[in-house]
């Protein structure tokens, strides 16, 4: 991985969202993904694999995103990528410089 890198290497846009609750108005709650930024990255396609839900086979795809650091985000948020949710899995502050962030997400298998 380069130690350094400049805005064209960022050239994909992944939305962050992160899930609250919030009360149903009958005392209980209900839960809902609610956008929270947008992040320029560079996404780098990682393993795939499949595994089996409910009798079914389901594929699945791990990424990694690099991006300008910051630290709003926590491993509780997914990402929204081409019209795919990714699970975020683990964030990374690359060199602990705090000047880039890693995240590494796997997308969703459909319930």
């Amino acid at each position: 991985m380069p130690s350094t890198y400049c805005a064209n290497d960022f050239d994909e846009y992944v939305t962050v969202q992160r899930l609250i609750q919030s009360d149903d108005g009958f005392g209980g709650k209900t839960s809902s993904w609610v956008d929270r930024t947008g992040l320029w990255c560079k996404v780098i396609d990682k393993s795939g694999g499949e595994g089996e839900l409910n009798g079914r086979i389901e594929a699945t795809e791990s990424i990694e995103c690099i991006t300008q650091f910051r630290d709003d985000l926590d491993s509780t948020d997914r990402l929204l990528l081409d019209g795919v949710y990714y699970d975020v899995k683990r964030l990374e502050n690359v060199n602990r410089k705090r000047r880039y962030l890693k995240i590494y997400a796997d997308s969703q298998v459909a319930e």
